[in-house]
């Protein structure tokens, strides 16, 4: 099913109607389907892509919560940088 849905989502439709699209035009779209093994092997990749994804977005979110943080740090004071001169 995770194939189907994918390969569903590919599909461009002109949006503005309001319509059952499964009735109106999902069920007279033909296409070709790998075999079930094949399927079960591409969706098993999204499963795992999209985890990745998910698993990538929260560590960006705890590398921005630490990068806030020490810029509150530098901004309020609290941590002074030593300049560098060349």
């Amino acid at each position: 099913m995770i194939f189907i849905y994918n390969k569903m989502k590919l599909i461009q439709f002109h949006l503005g109607d309001h319509k059952r699209y499964y009735l109106s035009e999902y069920q007279y779209i033909e296409t070709e389907m790998p075999s079930l093994k094949e399927q079960q092997a591409i969706a098993q990749i999204l499963t795992d892509m999209d985890a990745e994804i998910e698993a990538l977005e929260k560590k960006r979110e705890k590398y921005k919560a630490i990068k806030q943080g020490m810029m509150q740090e530098l901004l309020t004071g609290k941590t002074r940088l030593n300049s560098v001169e060349n």
